[in-house]
């Protein structure tokens, strides 16, 4: 977040970042030893996944991880093999993607043998130690813990690029179903997506725009910090920053807490009404290694 002030004053709070930032960092080596690979198996349930490994992996990885879900119609779904990014970034390999979204799809003669519904493709938020802005109290473990990563101006920007890269392999939505976003950080998965354009905004406007989205990004990140429910949806911070993301980026997002995963079907998306109640595919799962 870009720090306001005269010179003397940010060099100040540039001190006070950096040490906050140390003590972050301390006590999460403290508390997470490191994590091994996400690694998810391909019949792997939605809710088990995302419950289990994927929670794990932001939670005790350093960098980032690409992982896809490819949701059949017929309710059921599939895991494809994980991509390990950078501390900070991460991003799609489109030709092996596809390559094995229609080695899961089609046949020897390239027909759909099995109808897809939905292409899933989602990303972690491993831990940032530094904040970028003041917290209301100083930084304990138990913080740390609670801090949420929503996705970020990268993250809405990218999903029309990655849309043209999937395109460019054959991957389309009148065949494929559409693809679908999320990113998942310390307290459960955002899912995002871009739906409207705001690139061609003047440079002044555009600034301003993000100046405001900032804001109420950071406003977010310091309510989840400072308090214990893990369930952000009734905060005025979270309504704010919805507002923000379709006003500011032209996106779109929803939270959902990793305890109510198991209440939604797989890659349910941005539009989902979670009051709803709903009927659901029974996934199975037999791990392939018993002991």
């Amino acid at each position: 977040m870009p720090l306001e002030g005269p010179p003397k004053k940010q060099e100040k709070k540039h001190s006070s970042l950096l040490e906050v930032g140390a003590l972050a960092t301390a006590l999460l080596l403290q508390s997470h030893p490191q994590a091994k690979a996400l690694e998810i198996p391909t019949d792997t349930p939605w809710a088990t996944a995302i419950q289990e490994s994927i929670k794990q992996s932001a939670k005790k990885e350093t960098n980032e991880y690409l992982f896809t879900y490819l949701k059949y119609k017929d309710g059921s779904g599939k895991w494809m093999p994980t991509i390990e990014g950078t501390h900070g970034r991460v991003s799609p390999n489109f030709e092996e993607g596809s390559k094995q979204i229609k080695q899961n799809t089609l046949n020897e003669y390239s027909r759909i043998t099995k109808p897809v519904e939905a292409i899933c493709i989602g990303h972690t938020h491993p831990w940032q130690p530094h904040l970028g802005f003041k917290t209301s109290q100083p930084l304990t473990k138990d913080m740390l813990e609670r801090r949420s990563q929503p996705p970020s101006e990268g993250d809405i920007k990218m999903v029309q690029k990655t849309e043209r890269g999937y395109a460019r392999q054959g991957i389309h939505s009148n065949i494929y179903g559409q693809l679908k976003y999320l990113a998942a950080d310390r307290r459960g998965i955002w899912y995002f997506e871009k739906v409207a354009d705001t690139d061609n905004r003047t440079e002044a406007l555009s600034k301003e725009a993000l100046k405001q989205f900032e804001q109420d990004y950071g406003a977010l990140v310091i309510k989840s910090i400072d308090t214990e429910s893990t369930d952000l949806v009734t905060t005025i911070e979270y309504k704010k920053l919805l507002e923000s993301y379709q006003t500011n980026l032209g996106g779109k997002v929803r939270f959902v807490p990793y305890e109510k995963v198991k209440d939604e079907p797989p890659c349910a998306g941005v539009d989902f009404d979670a009051t709803k109640k709903i009927e659901q595919h029974q996934e199975v799962y037999t791990p392939k290694h018993t002991n």
